[in-house]
Order: C-alpha cells, then structure tokens, then sequence
C-alpha cells in the first residue's frame, strides 16, 4: 500500500517596512517588520517612534495613497503590495472645510470690503491692502506670495483684478 502524505500550503506574509505620513498631524513614523496583509493590520499597528495608525486613519476626513504606484485603499480590506511601502494619509477636504456657497459668500463679502477699501484709500494703503489680500490668498492656498505692482495704476489694476476673481468663486 502507497503511504499518503497531506501537506498544508500556507502563503508566508512577508515582512515589510512601511513608512507611514500623516498630512493631518504633519508627522511621520516607521514600522520596520510589518506582517500584515491589509489596511485592517496597518491600522491596528503602531510605528517605531510612537504614531497610533489608528489614530490617522477616519474614512470620512482621510485618503490612504500607497507608493508604489499611487494606490487608492477604499476600505480596511483593501490588500497592501506585499513589498516596502510607503503610506499617506492625506486630507480629503479644503483646508477650511468649506463647502461651495460658503465659499462663494465669503468671496462676494471680501470683494465689498475691497471695494469699499479701494474707494477710500490712498495709493500707499491700496498698495497694502493688496499686499494684505494676496498674502491671505496665498496662505489659504499655500503658495508663496509675489507682488507685482510697481506704480498706482497697477495696484488699481491688480485690485480690480481681484474684485474680479471674488466675483468668480
């Protein structure tokens, strides 16, 4: 009689390193010998210097992006490429959470205000004020500031042009 033999076929995790960023807390860790398969175990995991993986991951607020590849993880089942990784977890909304009216009646107040500005300022203080705007602007959008205008008229100008754009939001 032929002996039967019966094995079990098991598929071996590998150990991974995966470095981990968080844009909500601007912080990053590591985790050297990750085991895990899914997006579950990453969440139930904690990085070498201390991150709670949990802690950055809420479906409603957060994107997961994994690289290589620029990857999308839709839900906590989502499968991890069995290889070195790297994870984002980036913000979903705008920096000010605003929704689209919202935004659009912040836009028609700050062009009444520049308007109003415009009409009673000097030529010094429309300088400042579009100064005070772009800086603002390019805070909200991260950007960095550059200001154009050397004379009056481009300042006049440059404010039209932005009574013109809060029109547009």
């Amino acid at each position: 009689m032929a002996k039967s033999h019966s094995f079990l076929i098991t598929q071996k995790t590998k150990i991974m390193k995966v470095l981990i960023h968080s844009q909500k807390l601007n912080k990053a860790g590591k985790i050297e010998n990750f085991e895990g398969t899914t997006l579950q175990d990453l969440v139930n995991s904690s990085t070498s210097n201390g991150i709670n993986v949990a802690d950055l991951y809420n479906s409603d607020e957060v994107e997961v992006v994994v690289n290589p590849g620029n990857i999308v993880l839709r839900g906590l089942d989502s499968v991890l490429p069995q290889q070195d990784i790297k994870v984002f977890f980036t913000i979903k909304k705008n920096k000010a959470g605003m929704d689209p009216v919202d935004i659009n009646k912040l836009g028609q107040e700050v062009k009444e205000i520049v308007k109003t500005a415009q009409k009673q300022s000097s030529a010094e203080q429309r300088l400042a004020l579009k100064q005070v705007i772009e800086n603002a602007v390019n805070s909200f959008f991260r950007v960095e500031p550059v200001v154009t205008a050397t004379s009056v008229e481009e300042v006049d100008e440059e404010l039209q042009a932005l009574i013109e754009e809060g029109n547009n939001l």
